[in-house]
């Protein structure tokens, strides 16, 4: 008694209107269903038996990464289809705003030298930060949400203050 059998075939696509995606910046695993041991490693499953069903899983490369989200692992069922395009879809982009700002005394004397610096408070990315110049000007690329700015000079009280911030301002 002989199996009917299908080769499979999975390939990933960006977005209409951006740059085609390359075979050598993904890969793709086959697994039983449920499974959790790759048994093909590739683009194409061969000998995929029609009774039964399949999962494959993407992984992007560092740079498709940075730029859409991880697909989630699918199931495919040779007896349905024997090709699967998967369309990336792009990560959303926080907008970012320049925010500007001068160190002054009580007085409005110039203070050169203050470290400013600004932390997300949702999240526990690196700190931005800057320097003011020797006008007590600073300025800082910094995400479009809700900030903890903070500024810094030996000598002086710390000054901290929380920044919601978004396009529209």
């Amino acid at each position: 008694l002989q199996t009917d059998t299908r080769t499979l075939t999975a390939t990933v696509q960006a977005p209409e209107g951006e740059a085609a995606v390359s075979p050598e910046d993904y890969t793709i695993q086959w697994f039983s269903a449920g499974g959790t041991t790759p048994i093909s490693t590739g683009t194409t499953l061969s000998g995929a038996e029609l009774d039964k069903t399949y999962d494959f899983e993407i992984t992007l490369s560092d740079e498709l990464a940075a730029l859409y989200e991880q697909p989630a692992r699918q199931s495919i069922a040779p007896e349905d289809a024997a090709d699967i395009t998967v369309t990336l879809v792009r990560k959303a982009q926080t907008p970012t705003l320049t925010l500007t700002g001068k160190a002054v005394t009580e007085s409005g004397a110039a203070l050169s030298g203050v470290q400013v610096s600004t932390t997300d408070m949702a999240d526990t990315a690196e700190p931005i930060t800057s320097e003011t110049d020797d006008e007590g000007v600073f300025s800082l690329t910094v995400p479009a949400k809700t900030l903890y700015l903070t500024m810094r000079l030996n000598g002086y009280y710390s000054k901290n203050q929380t920044l919601s911030l978004s396009g529209a301002e």
